[in-house]
């Protein structure tokens, strides 16, 4: 999997990849909640961005790079490449899809207003 910080880095990399047979991006920044899976399946993510909850999330995780194109806004941004997705990484993902996409997610069960 692939995972962007925000949305300029994730729309970068999802207009810029090889074609198909290259991992989708995700990003739990702006409309990239929309799409981004409740419960993703993967065993190696390269993460495109500052965190400093990156290294609680893998039992490996590697500095593979930096961003360097000249044009690219945020030069020297680093990018990571994580295996072996600990038990902290799912229990903040779940709680970040929660508070950003499990709110506008409609319940198939629920026919009134949530608000009603």
């Amino acid at each position: 999997m692939v995972y962007g910080e925000n949305y300029g880095i994730a729309g970068s990399l999802l207009y810029y990849r090889p074609g198909d047979s290259y991992p989708q991006v995700h990003s739990f920044n702006d409309a990239f909640m929309n799409w981004i899976p409740a419960k993703p399946d993967f065993r190696h993510l390269i993460y495109i961005g500052n965190s400093r909850r990156l290294p609680l999330y893998f039992e490996e995780l590697i500095l593979v790079g930096r961003a360097e194109n000249p044009y690219f806004r945020e030069t020297g941004l680093p990018i990571h490449f994580g295996s072996l997705p600990t038990d902290v990484l799912w229990e903040d993902w779940e709680e970040s899809w929660q508070e950003s996409v499990g709110r506008f997610t409609r319940h198939p069960n629920r026919n009134d207003h949530p608000s009603r």
